[in-house]
């Protein structure tokens, strides 16, 4: 389950990251407390099954940014933090963590600063993929709502607070010096990070969502498309290629027809028998195996093993 559920975060779910890095912690000892809150999860999927990433088209050239938090001794088993962050190209998420820190820290400033170094890495990456494919980047922003942390940074980790963090503060510090990125303030309320930090009020996490580029796909979607998509939902016994006549006027078993569209059609009519019932004894449609009469009859002449 929480693997499923894990898979659903690293698509196209970034809202779900605090809450099954949560439960995987428990992953190797559920109990049933841990089951009750992996029901409450799903059902939130369920009742936002049409969310997900949007990405719309701009004539902007592509700047990269990024936003980065941290949890201080969260963790009450090992008091270790948590590092989250967000990567966004043009205010589109692109790229998202909520893990969990290595290290023990003492204070919220060197627990801020590892979350920014580990950001800073997946930052420099993408600029180098970006510069890859022959799209230059200018100067890339790192946001961070903890002032310490950015006068660290300034000061080259010269700081009693952070001295086993030096290293990671200089190392940020040498890519402003290159121009290659600057790290700013902003406030907790405008932190798209804090989503990954902790359980939020269902205002401020809508607010957030909102701000991680996630929407109600169906709320972009044109009036074609609605107009379609009403038209499917409302089929009764619908199958793809009735479907494909009905809207397109095209015959789905048409020689015309592509292969690739044939084998979508065949497989989607397998799944369509499948789900409305199909004996594995009989071979027939519309009962399960365990309603089949013939299975019943022979059994009771003996010819099936009970």
């Amino acid at each position: 389950m929480i693997g499923s559920l894990q898979y659903v975060v690293d698509c196209t779910r970034p809202d779900m990251a605090n809450v099954v890095r949560c439960l995987g912690k428990y992953n190797g000892f559920f109990t049933r407390e841990n089951y009750t809150m992996a029901k409450r999860a799903i059902r939130y999927l369920i009742g936002t099954e049409h969310f997900g990433l949007v990405y719309r088209p701009t004539i902007a050239p592509p700047l990269l940014t990024a936003f980065s938090d941290a949890d201080h001794a969260m963790c009450k088993d090992t008091s270790r933090s948590t590092t989250e962050f967000v990567l966004q190209l043009n205010g589109y998420t692109w790229m998202w963590k909520s893990k969990q820190q290595g290290r023990v820290t003492t204070n919220t400033c060197a627990s801020e600063l590892m979350a920014a170094s580990d950001c800073m890495d997946n930052m420099v990456w993408a600029r180098e993929l970006l510069n890859e494919l022959k799209i230059n980047q200018g100067v890339s922003t790192i946001y961070c709502d903890n002032q310490s942390t950015i006068q660290v940074i300034a000061n080259r980790g010269n700081s009693k607070k952070v001295q086993r963090f030096a290293k990671k503060a200089r190392i940020i510090a040498e890519f402003v010096d290159d121009g290659a990125l600057i790290v700013n303030y902003v406030s907790t309320t405008e932190n798209v990070a804090d989503i990954f930090t902790k359980a939020l009020g269902p205002q401020r996490f809508e607010y957030l969502r909102q701000k991680l580029s996630m929407e109600n796909v169906l709320s972009v979607l044109t009036d074609e498309y609605r107009m379609i998509s009403a038209v499917l939902e409302n089929m009764p016994n619908m199958t793809l290629a009735y479907a494909i006549q009905a809207l397109s006027g095209v015959d789905a078993s048409d020689e015309s027809s592509s292969a690739q569209q044939k084998a979508f059609v065949a497989k989607k009519s397998y799944d369509k028998r499948r789900f409305n019932g199909k004996c594995f004894y009989c071979k027939k449609t519309g009962h399960k195996e365990t309603e089949c009469r013939k299975k019943k009859a022979d059994e009771e002449r003996g010819q099936v093993a009970r």
